[in-house]
């Protein structure tokens, strides 16, 4: 996992209370350290995709789905179509689209 003074995303505001978010310094973007984290975390994919190896953020940092085989990759699509068939939860991740309803 990579942290980084950045600014933050609206996930962030949405999933804390708002008396603590107003305690919390805002720190402006930071374009260079950012791309230096997207530069390793590429690295730290290709890393494990040499050793056949999984990450614990493999729902959004790390590809999931392309690392599957096509009859898992159906078997998700099922899952995924007669559970959540308007896509509301977690949209975009594990590589299903962002809404598909």
């Amino acid at each position: 996992m990579f942290f980084w003074p950045t600014g933050w995303r609206p996930i962030h505001e949405q999933s804390m209370e708002a008396s603590h978010v107003a305690r919390l310094t805002q720190r402006p973007e930071h374009p260079a350290a950012t791309e230096a984290v997207k530069f390793l975390r590429k690295g730290v994919v290709a890393i494990c995709a040499r050793h056949g190896t999984g990450h614990f953020q493999i729902g959004r940092t790390y590809p999931y789905r392309e690392s599957r085989d096509p009859a898992f990759t159906a078997l998700l699509d099922t899952l995924k179509a007669h559970l959540d068939p308007k896509g509301l939860f977690n949209p975009g991740v594990l590589g299903f689209s962002e809404r598909q309803g």
